[in-house]
């Protein structure tokens, strides 16, 4: 038998919530039978604005004209800004603790660099089909060839390391 738990213990088969919702299908109030609340508020584009459990904890959310999230603020007095580009890609995330993340991203919105505040950072490239073609991390960790990485060869040096025996004529 499975027993299924809430991460706060609660016991998922037991718990009946109520849940209300506005005019536009947005649950606005969920209470569960043994008293655990949530309260949740909209702006006009349907993006949530406030998140407030029964405890009084409470996050509230800001949005752009784009439909991104740009920032979160805790009742704990923490924060996350979020910033994005033209594109919508999100290139920065700051936290009110110090800690940042910054994403750099090519023209077709694949992400080619990634760093934090800590020092750890992760590069990509893509090959013209837009796949994966090389990775390397601040760890050391390395995986594909990077177009850095390869050197010009002519075409019988080419035919040399592929063990073709070829003539050049020039």
């Amino acid at each position: 038998m499975i027993e299924l738990k809430f991460n706060d213990g609660r016991d998922v088969a037991t718990a009946t919530p109520i849940v209300l919702k506005d005019s536009r299908g947005n649950t606005v109030y969920c209470q569960w039978s043994d008293g655990v609340s949530h309260k949740y508020e909209y702006d006009s584009n349907n993006h949530q604005t406030y998140y407030e459990n029964s405890d009084g904890r409470w996050t509230k959310y800001e949005w752009d004209e784009n439909g991104k999230k740009t920032r979160e603020e805790r009742s704990n007095g923490t924060w996350t800004n979020h910033k994005f580009d033209d594109r919508g890609n999100e290139t920065a995330q700051e936290e009110s603790n110090g800690y940042w993340i910054r994403r750099v991203f090519d023209q077709n919105n694949k992400i080619t660099f990634w760093q934090n505040s800590k020092g750890t950072w992760i590069k990509t490239e893509y090959d013209l089909n837009g796949k994966e073609s090389y990775y390397e991390t601040s760890e050391g960790v390395k995986r594909g060839t990077s177009k850095h990485d390869v050197v010009e060869m002519t075409m019988e040096e080419i035919c040399k390391k592929l063990g073709k025996n070829v003539k050049v004529i020039k």
